[in-house]
C-alpha cells in the first residue's frame, strides 16, 4: 500500500502527518510512503533534511494532484 502525506492547508498548521518513527514502522511492514514536497516547510524542516531524518525512506512529490494519483491512502493531521 502507499501512503500519501500531503502538505496541511489549515491555517496555523505546520505538523506533519506522520513522524520519522512511523515511517520505520509503516515501511517495516512492507509499504511505501510518499509525502509532497515542502511539507515541512513551514516547520523550518526542508526536502533534503526530511529526506535525511526519514533515511531516504521516503518517495518526494511535486504536487498534491500527483500525490492523489499515486497514494492508495491519505494521512493528515
Amino acid at each position: 500500500m502507499k501512503i500519501g502525506v500531503p502538505k496541511e492547508i489549515k491555517t496555523e498548521e505546520n505538523r506533519v502527518g506522520i513522524t520519522p518513527m512511523a515511517v520505520r514502522e509503516v515501511k517495516h511492514n512492507g509499504h511505501d510512503i510518499i509525502v509532497e514536497c515542502n511539507a515541512g516547510h513551514n516547520i523550518g524542516l526542508d526536502d533534503k533534511q526530511k529526506l535525511a531524518r526519514m533515511q531516504e525512506r521516503i518517495g518526494l512529490r511535486q504536487s498534491l494532484d500527483r500525490l492523489s494519483r499515486e497514494a492508495d491512502q491519505y494521512h493528515r493531521m
